[in-house]
C-alpha cells in the first residue's frame, strides 16, 4: 500500500525484517553491508522507489541490534562447508609436510573458522605450540 501524505505515522517507525540467507559468506556480506553504510542506503532507495516512504526520510540500521543478531547467528555456524573440508584436508596435509601454513581467501570465505578447526586439531598434541597471527587485535578477541 502507497504511503499518502495524510497516513505517515509521526516519528520514527521500527521495521523489523527476516531473511534466510544463503551460507555463512551471504552473513558476512550483509554484515559487511550494514557496517559500510551500504545497506542503510540500499533501503533507503528501495523504500523511496515503492513509495514506502518520502524523499525526506531515510532508513537506518540499527547497528547494536544488528550486532547482537549477527553474533548470535555466526556462532550457530559449526560446521565446515564441503568446500572448507576440501580446504581443511588440504591445509593438515601441509601442516604435516611442514610446520606452517597460510590461509588466504576474500572475507566470508570462513578462513578463521577454518583456522581455529586446525588449531584444535594440532593442540589434540600436548606438545604442540600455535601460533595465531592476525591484521588486527580484533581478529584474535575469539581466541582465549
Amino acid at each position: 500500500e502507497k504511503v499518502t501524505e495524510e497516513r505517515v505515522p509521526a516519528g520514527p517507525v521500527v521495521l523489523r525484517l527476516a531473511v534466510r540467507l544463503r551460507g555463512p559468506c551471504a552473513l558476512h556480506m550483509l554484515c559487511d553491508s550494514v557496517l559500510s553504510g551500504i545497506g542503510n542506503q540500499a533501503f533507503t532507495k528501495h523504500f523511496r522507489e515503492e513509495g514506502l516512504m518520502d524523499y525526506r526520510s531515510t532508513a537506518v540500521i540499527d547497528h547494536t541490534f544488528f550486532a547482537e543478531v549477527y553474533q548470535s547467528a555466526i556462532l550457530q555456524v559449526d560446521t565446515p562447508t564441503p568446500y572448507q573440508k576440501d580446504k581443511l584436508a588440504e591445509v593438515y596435509r601441509v601442516l604435516f609436510q611442514s610446520q606452517w601454513a597460510n590461509l588466504q581467501g576474500h572475507a566470508g570465505t570462513g578462513k578463521t573458522f577454518l583456522a581455529l578447526l586446525c588449531v584444535l586439531q594440532v593442540l589434540k598434541d600436548p606438545a604442540a605450540i600455535v601460533v595465531f597471527v592476525a591484521r588486527a587485535r580484533a581478529l584474535c578477541l575469539s581466541i582465549r
